[in-house]
């Protein structure tokens, strides 16, 4: 009797055995599927998490390197240095004023003209 259960037995593992190896591997895709997502964003910088003093750090870097090329009298590749920063910190200033311009033109398609009601 004691083989007739040993024998029952193993045919009922197998399955749950195999049932478990294919939720694995489904879990195991779900999980690399994730995986190429998070590093799509970060890739994109959309997940990056900045530290408060980030930007502080930057501007000394910049500034450090600029003074290391000015004192081996390397001023063109120093000012291009500069003009480069000049264009990163102007970036955000010229997006945001393109989608104010935006705002305006759409409430300007809404809006009729002013006119002053005196005349």
């Amino acid at each position: 009797m004691s083989e007739e259960q040993n024998q029952e037995a193993t045919p009922v593992e197998a399955p749950s055995n195999s049932g478990e190896v294919e939720q694995l591997k489904k879990s195991i895709e779900g999980l690399e599927k994730k995986n190429y997502e998070l590093i799509g964003k970060m890739q994109k910088k959309e997940l990056m998490e900045v530290p408060d003093d980030y930007e502080k750090l930057k501007e000394f870097k910049r500034n450090a390197e600029q003074s290391q090329l000015e004192q081996q009298g390397k001023y063109g590749e120093a000012k291009q240095a500069l003009e480069q920063q000049y264009r990163e910190n102007q970036q955000p200033t010229k997006k945001e004023l393109k989608n104010l311009k935006q705002k305006q033109e759409n409430w300007n398609l809404f809006l009729p003209p002013y006119k002053p009601w005196r005349k």
